[in-house]
């Protein structure tokens, strides 16, 4: 993010972070500890049930620092109203409803013990060691919360049917790189074009990892994919 924020001052251009699954990460930024969602100008959470702060349905935020843009997306969220009915923007219905705004603010006071948990579990995970691939990195200028714990994977499915007939479950997340999904058709890309993304798509698999994961389950896991590799 540092290298980043250098670039976009240099050429006047605007950052965008995706925290969707970094709620509560954080980095080190020119010397000072920031969190993800406030490094850039703007910060785009999620609060689908399955993130590490989640609420009982679909809801996000986004936050900045920039009044104008404040200004611009409460107008966004609200079918682009400045006052009610009359409309300055061709705006959404985005509000968050009251129900998980207080679902959301009884949860987040349990927030850093969560991320604390899975730190925890995910440095288990990296003692544990199993022959992967790779695994998540564990630098020690920023801390990674560990939404999901994506490893790399040689015979990615093979291990995932593997997995799932000692009842272990894993996701893929994701299969399909965008330049390949068909949304995208229009832009002209094949396959081959982003060998990385391609041969990433091909090898990533979350395993099981959670504030509540017990070591002897963790254990289980980290056995079975050990097992599967030395078959």
């Amino acid at each position: 993010m540092h290298e980043l924020i250098v670039l976009a001052r240099q050429y006047r251009f605007k950052i965008i972070e995706d925290v969707a699954q970094a709620c509560g990460a954080r980095t080190s930024v020119a010397g000072e500890e920031r969190f993800a969602g406030a490094i850039g100008d703007l910060g785009c959470f999620s609060f689908f049930p399955s993130k590490t702060l989640g609420a009982f349905g679909d809801g996000g935020l986004v936050i900045t620092q920039d009044p104008l843009l404040a200004e611009k997306i409460k107008m966004l969220r609200m079918h682009g109203e400045r006052s009610k009915y009359f409309h300055k923007l061709m705006g959404i219905n985005s509000r968050l409803d009251s129900l998980q705004a207080v679902v959301l603010s009884i949860k987040q006071r349990f927030l850093e013990q969560w991320c604390q948990g899975r730190i925890e579990k995910g440095v288990l995970q990296v003692v544990s060691g199993s022959g992967l691939m790779g695994i998540p990195d564990l630098s020690t200028d920023r801390s990674h919360v560990f939404n999901n714990y994506v490893v790399r994977a040689e015979r990615r499915d093979e291990l995932k049917q593997f997995l799932g007939r000692d009842g272990i479950q894993s996701e893929i997340y994701y299969p399909l790189p965008l330049h390949l999904q068909q949304c995208f058709a229009y832009l002209g890309y094949k396959k081959g074009e982003f060998p990385n993304a391609e041969l990433l798509a091909d090898q990533v698999l979350a395993l099981p990892l959670y504030p509540e994961l017990t070591i002897q389950q963790q254990e289980i896991v980290v056995k079975a994919v050990i097992r599967f590799y030395r078959s």
